[in-house]
């Protein structure tokens, strides 16, 4: 299993286009810092969410505050693409080439070949989560000075001190990182079910774009807990006032289910396929 997880590591980190999220990911939080340190905060927003009357003395651009602001940028927007065309192609990109069938003649168990790359998905999606990490806390450092952190959440403007700070957006980075490897695996699904790994990547974007878009319609507000996407904003409760920990381990566990569900399902599409 090792030998079968080094082997792929070396051919997905072998591929330029492998290394293509990290220099957009780093230019994307050097613009927001950038931004934030020349023009400042939204104001509006803090005088919707608190109310004109409110008087902020001290500096509000700290460096968890921007840490916190660039967190839903990376992880919603970018990251679903970068993660989808990487591990959308690792089965359908080989299938495509026709690679896949010379690599199925060693004696190697489908299911443990399939296991190891979806051990090259995650640790590709683990060392982009944690490049944008190291990279917007040294930026954010470098730039900005340390302090409180104004939060604007579902109870309304939470000011967290710097320590309780850093735990919470550790929380939430962390969670978040959590979240992105259940995307690996619905990309891996869909690159065993097709040939194509451009229409892999598509579909799980179009996945979750669909979810999402279901979340925020009243109609299906009762069919939330059913969405990955909702389960996917599990890091949003840990910038909450108190920490509702029965619906982090809920949704925690709702994406435990959709890993096992849609492994098992690539799992089977994998091992009945005719790669002749």
């Amino acid at each position: 299993m090792l030998r079968a997880l080094r082997v792929e590591l070396v051919k997905t980190f072998a591929q330029r286009g492998t290394y293509v999220g990290f220099p957009v990911l780093a230019a994307l939080i050097a613009l927001i810092v950038w931004g934030l340190w020349r023009h400042g905060p939204a104001d509006r927003e803090f005088e919707r969410t608190a109310g004109r009357d409110m008087l902020v003395a001290g500096h509000v651009t700290t460096a968890p505050f921007v840490m916190q602001f660039i967190l839903p940028t990376i992880i919603e927007l970018l990251m679903p693409l970068m993660i989808a065309a990487v591990v959308g192609g690792l089965v359908a990109g080989e299938v495509q080439s026709g690679t896949m069938r010379t690599m199925l003649l060693r004696p190697i168990p489908r299911l443990r070949l399939l296991a190891a790359k979806l051990g090259a998905g995650w640790v590709y999606t683990f060392s982009l989560c944690v490049f944008a990490v190291l990279l917007g806390s040294a930026l954010c450092y470098l730039v900005f000075k340390a302090g409180d952190m104004l939060s604007l959440s579902a109870d309304g403007l939470v000011v967290f001190s710097h320590d309780e700070a850093i735990a919470r957006l550790a929380l939430a980075y962390g969670l978040a990182t959590v979240g992105r490897l259940v995307i690996a695996v619905l990309a891996l699904m869909f690159s065993c079910l097709f040939d194509n790994g451009l229409t892999a990547a598509a579909l799980t974007v179009a996945c979750l774009i669909f979810m999402g878009a279901l979340e925020h319609i009243p109609y299906f507000e009762q069919f939330q807990c059913y969405f990955l996407t909702w389960h996917l904003d599990v890091y949003r409760l840990a910038l909450e006032a108190d920490i509702d920990w029965p619906a982090v381990g809920q949704r925690t566990l709702g994406l435990s289910a959709y890993s096992v569900v849609a492994f098992a399902v690539a799992a089977i599409a994998f091992s009945r396929r005719d790669f002749s």
